[in-house]
């Protein structure tokens, strides 16, 4: 958690843009792999606001959000709601509104002050845990909006201790109005699928030459995913693989199996997995 710095002189502060803090997510993940880290909110002084946190979810720089994020994984967020009772929802949809089921309704926007923690510690930092299976770049978008219409007080309060000292009512409502943005936030991070790696081949070869590789494969985290190579062999510009390949030349792969042993197998066929 970001600690925020300041130094207040007096009782008033004046009110400005209300921000987010988390730790910063890494840079890349394995499929499956949690991603998982708290968000705080600092009102700076906006407790009484009625705002909402909106968000959009991308993928390999796609200008329009993804329609569901179902086939891709699975999000869900985990809020402290009244008392010690903790609340988990889930998103499935690409663009949306973060919403807290309390007092028996679907609550999108809030007074800053429940989430506070400029002028009051309300210790209710908002958990995202996001699990991605299908590798891409993706990207989580959150804004905190403002929003026009007026809350229905809770009946709870609470005393903006380091701000002006004064007793505030907490307020929600279950739609959030005309909303305008107060800031943005993009997460940016990348799901790496398995890859292979091959070394280095001439762009053309004369007939009869031998052309050798090798091919390294990575899991990237994936360690205990079971897994095939699958290949298909082209020839000039063709849609379709070719039938034989003992009808244009040979092709073979060697690989080590138990112990020191190597193993050579010829390919037959124009497509079809490598086996061992």
């Amino acid at each position: 958690m970001l600690m925020l710095v300041a130094l207040i002189q007096t009782n008033k502060v004046q009110a400005q843009t209300p921000t987010l803090t988390y730790p910063a997510p890494l840079s890349e993940y394995s499929p499956g792999q949690a991603i998982d880290f708290d968000v705080d909110l600092y009102s700076n002084g906006l407790i009484d606001q009625l705002c909402a946190v909106r968000y959009y979810i991308y993928k390999d720089d796609m200008t329009t959000p993804l329609a569901t994020v179902t086939p891709y994984g699975t999000i869900s967020y985990t809020v402290r709601g009244q008392g010690t009772n903790y609340v988990t929802n889930a998103i499935t949809d690409g663009q949306g509104f973060i919403e807290v089921e309390a007092l028996n309704d679907d609550l999108q926007a809030f007074t800053l002050g429940i989430f506070d923690n400029y002028c009051v510690d309300r210790d209710r930092p908002i958990n995202i845990d996001m699990n991605f299976t299908t590798p891409g770049s993706y990207r989580f978008t959150v804004e905190i909006v403002s929003c026009s219409n007026n809350g229905v007080s809770t009946g709870t309060t609470f005393t903006a201790t380091s701000c002006d000292g004064l007793v505030h009512t907490d307020s929600v409502s279950d739609t959030c109005e005309t909303p305008v943005v107060l800031n943005t936030y993009n997460i940016d991070f990348t799901v790496k699928a398995p890859q292979v790696v091959y070394s280095a081949l001439n762009p053309s070869f004369n007939t009869g030459d031998n052309i050798s590789t090798s091919a390294l494969v990575y899991s990237n985290g994936l360690v205990d995913e079971l897994c095939g190579v699958r290949y298909a062999i082209y020839k000039d510009n063709a849609t379709t693989p070719i039938d034989s390949v003992n009808d244009y030349g040979t092709v073979t792969y060697t690989v080590r199996g138990q112990g020191t042993a190597l193993i050579t197998t010829p390919l037959k066929a124009g497509q079809g997995y490598i086996e061992v």
